[in-house]
This record gives structure tokens, C-alpha cells and sequence, in this order.
């Protein structure tokens, strides 16, 4: 499985929990465009567009929105988080969440939530339960 599908599959299970939880989700779109190549070849390049760039989903429930990035390696993690606490403080309101969950293989998710400028963490199963 490519790296492309392996997010898409991650951001799916991670909408199937919010949607559980009452959460409407969207979803950031990919865009493909066709390139031909000097020797004719047809070649697609895809890119994402994450929302304010940073973002995979915006989950909203009520008043409340949670802007998501879903990651599916811990090493990512530490190098997003510089990025959405510079957007929390500039950009969200009280009643947004700044959060990212992490994907851990067959147990579920670990959610960073930013908030109050820290960060708390929430280890969740597949299903959506607190752990």
C-alpha cells in the first residue's frame, strides 16, 4: 500500500470515530493533474490540500470544530506541532481544537489535543473508547 492510501485509510477510520462521537467531518481534497512528459509519457500528480495547509479534517459538532491532522508516524509529530500552535494562537477561537491523531497499528489512536496552550494527550481504541 502506498504512503497516499495508507493516510486516506487512517483518515477514514479516524472520521468513522468522530462520526460516532456526532461529528460531521469533511475531509481535505487531493487534486490530481496529467503531465506529459518530454518523451510523451502521461504522468499524474497528485497534491493534497490540507485545510490552512495543516489540517486533513475539520470535524464539527454544534458550535464546537476540531481542525484534525492524522498521522500515522510518531516521528512526525514533534515537527507539526511548532506549525498548529503558531495556528491556535493566531488564527482559532475558544471553541476550536487544535488536534493530532496519531495511528497506532491495530490499537487505535493517541490524540494530541492543543488547547489552553499545551498539549494533553488521549489514548483511544478503534472503536472510539478512552483507554
Amino acid at each position: 500500500m502506498n504512503t497516499r492510501n495508507k493516510g486516506r485509510l487512517v483518515e477514514k477510520q479516524a472520521i468513522n470515530i468522530l462520526e460516532r462521537w456526532g461529528y460531521r467531518c469533511i475531509i481535505a481534497p487531493n487534486t490530481a493533474r496529467m503531465i506529459i512528459t518530454k518523451d510523451r509519457k502521461k504522468l499524474f500528480v497528485s497534491q493534497d490540500n490540507d485545510f490552512f495547509g495543516l489540517f486533513d479534517i475539520e470535524a464539527k459538532n454544534g458550535n464546537i470544530t476540531r481542525y484534525i491532522q492524522v498521522k500515522s508516524n510518531p516521528s512526525h509529530v514533534s515537527e507539526i506541532k511548532p506549525k498548529l500552535e503558531e495556528f491556535y494562537r493566531d488564527v482559532s477561537v475558544c471553541t476550536d481544537s487544535i488536534e493530532i491523531w496519531l495511528k497506532i497499528p491495530f490499537k487505535g489512536f493517541k490524540i494530541y489535543i492543543y488547547k489552553n496552550n499545551e498539549w494533553l494527550k488521549v489514548d483511544i481504541d478503534l472503536y472510539g473508547e478512552k483507554k
